[in-house]
């Protein structure tokens, strides 16, 4: 960090605490550290967060993926959401 100690676990600490509290740009990234590290479901997650705050390739994705079943286990029921 600048000025302070470097603190991994406190930023993701910080970052999942904004994402709760409806920040976008949290999620955004944490959707994408997630998925980086192939925790899909926790990526998928801030993902469905982010997509129904009006994100439509999001939404795309998530659909594409749950009908697709590559990613994660196929179902339609959610693709369809």
């Amino acid at each position: 960090g600048l000025g302070i100690e470097k603190d991994t676990n406190k930023g993701m600490e910080l970052f999942e605490r904004a994402a709760q509290l409806g920040n976008i740009n949290a999620a955004q990234f944490l959707a994408r550290f997630y998925f980086e590290r192939k925790e899909i479901e926790k990526s998928f997650r801030y993902m469905d967060f982010i997509g129904r705050r009006g994100d439509a390739d999001v939404l795309d994705f998530l659909a594409e993926s749950y009908l697709s079943g590559e990613l994660v286990k196929r179902n339609e029921k959610k693709a369809l959401e």
